[in-house]
């Protein structure tokens, strides 16, 4: 009978030696897909991607984080999952429905609310909803709701349709 001490040892080396390979191989990938022109003076600019149908070219260089793009959650169709349940408009009219707030007291009541920001400065996408969206009214550096302005109503709640009684 074998002895299962020795198994294991020969399952765990097999695995790491596997995991050693997928590294390597990640690696090599990482390499393929960096984009030309972030070596050391090396063909900037000059190797040009060959792109398959369907693909279109993104211009990164010079942008912050651009190759965090993929490091977004993916569902399995591909989308993007989605953080937040309401656009921040609505998160605003929550926290400015009692009183008028200043960007920074939005800001803290927003992040209370729980509204999750992808910006590192969160109170660029506050300020632009806030001036952007005409929902807002501002006077002395605080801004309320307008009186037209509701907030969305809520997305349906995924589950069976309720059943209607039978007579």
């Amino acid at each position: 009978m074998p002895d299962p001490l020795n198994i294991y040892v020969k399952s765990r080396n097999a695995l790491l030696e596997e995991k050693e390979r997928l590294e390597q191989r990640l690696a090599q990938l990482s390499d393929a897909i960096q984009a030309p022109g972030k070596g050391k003076g090396k063909g900037k600019g000059k190797a040009k991607a060959k792109l398959s149908a369907g693909t279109r070219k993104v211009n990164t260089a010079g942008r912050k984080g651009a190759g965090k793009a993929a490091k977004k959650a993916k569902t399995a169709k591909g989308g993007y999952v989605r953080k937040n349940m309401k656009p921040l408009s609505d998160y605003i009219y929550e926290a400015t429905k009692d009183r008028a707030l200043t960007r920074q007291e939005i800001l803290n009541e927003v992040v209370r609310l729980g509204y999750k920001f992808s910006s590192k400065n969160p109170l660029n996408s506050l300020g632009q909803t806030l001036y952007s969206s005409g929902k807002f009214e501002k006077s002395n550096h605080k801004f309320w709701p307008k009186k037209d302005a509701t907030p969305a109503p809520a997305p349906p709640v995924p589950g069976p349709p309720p059943s209607s009684p039978q007579a």
